[in-house]
């Protein structure tokens, strides 16, 4: 798909914090993160909806997910928990229509904070350069620990 951010992303066109990339998905940092280290787990394959997708692919994207949260706790033992999250389909909020799952750090002392950023990130322009530049350090450190 053309207009599709992820599509370009995967295909290199966009740039993007990448943890693991495959011929199936990409392991990449949210760019307006809930929490820091919130990361998406995008198929390569343009596909709307999870019904989209080969069930191969959701499968493999479940094992990418278990080795993610594995691999940030250990960057970062500061993560206690962590949300898991898909939007499928326009009606669950789902930004942009390509499948990508959400895992959400989460840290002691999270509160409502929290909250308020997951309806408001997308409106965080201000300082992308400087976020971007945190969230390459920070995937560097994560791929030490990323194992399948």
């Amino acid at each position: 798909m053309s207009e599709c951010v992820f599509c370009h992303i995967c295909q290199g066109k966009l740039p993007a914090a990448v943890i693991y990339e495959d011929e199936v998905a990409m392991v990449i940092l949210d760019l307006f993160p809930v929490t820091f280290g919130h990361t998406l787990i995008v198929s390569k394959q343009h596909a709307p909806t999870m019904a989209e997708l080969p069930e191969s692919t959701t499968t493999h994207m479940l094992t990418l997910q278990r080795a993610t949260i594995a691999a940030l706790q250990q960057a970062d033992p500061s993560i206690l928990a962590q949300n898991l999250m898909v939007n499928d389909g326009p009606e669950s909020n789902q930004h942009i229509p390509h499948v990508h799952w959400h895992i959400i750090p989460r840290r002691q002392g999270d509160d409502l904070k929290g909250l308020w950023t997951f309806f408001t990130r997308m409106l965080n322009r201000f300082g992308l350069e400087k976020r971007q530049q945190r969230h390459q350090a920070f995937a560097e450190q994560v791929r030490e620990y990323f194992s399948l």
